[in-house]
């Protein structure tokens, strides 16, 4: 660990977060959240095994911090970093934060979306504050497999198919000719 990443010697690091490189005013503490969770149900086995895990993927992590401030300058830059979370929601699709908090960095949460803001309260003596959420965002990957061409048995049942559909026609034809015939 390099001494920009040791809370020991560099505390205001691990003090908060920053978004796209834009730090909030004051320290954040983490509220809820900052973990990862892998989603395992329990699946029944036949017979009298018992069950075991199977591991479904993993759920979408999150982290809520409370930004507290304590100098009228920083109340005024706690407004301005929640206009930049604001216009981010009003953007479509939503913007997506690269979120860097070391507390958090081992769980890989490295990009964000703003999910929640509450008021701006009074926190301590002479202290104010607002909690502000964020849910992790992930590339969406592919599902299904690749797009395959058809299947030897799908092309042998089509040309069955076209094969039957000739000889019927052609039956239709001579049944046509000796009706006219006869």
């Amino acid at each position: 660990m390099d001494d920009n990443n040791n809370p020991f010697r560099n505390p205001r690091a691990w003090d908060g977060f920053t978004l796209d490189g834009t730090a909030h005013p004051g320290l954040a503490d983490i509220q809820q959240g900052g973990e990862c969770k892998d989603k395992i149900e329990g699946m029944q086995g036949p017979g009298d095994d018992g069950a075991f895990p199977v591991v479904r993927g993993s759920e979408l992590g999150g982290v809520t911090y409370l930004i507290r401030v304590w100098t009228p300058q920083q109340l005024a830059q706690l407004g301005t970093f929640l206009n930049l979370l604001k216009e981010g929601r009003k953007k479509k699709p939503r913007k997506v934060y690269e979120h860097v908090d070391h507390r958090i960095a081992h769980t890989e949460i490295a990009r964000t979306m703003f999910e929640s803001m509450g008021p701006v309260l009074k926190v301590g003596a002479g202290m104010w504050g607002v909690i502000v959420g964020f849910k992790e965002w992930r590339k969406r990957k592919a599902s299904g497999g690749p797009v395959r061409g058809k299947s030897e048995g799908q092309k042998l049942a089509e040309d069955a198919k076209t094969f039957a559909d000739q000889a019927q026609a052609e039956f239709d034809k001579q049944v046509k000719a000796m009706q006219k015939a006869g």
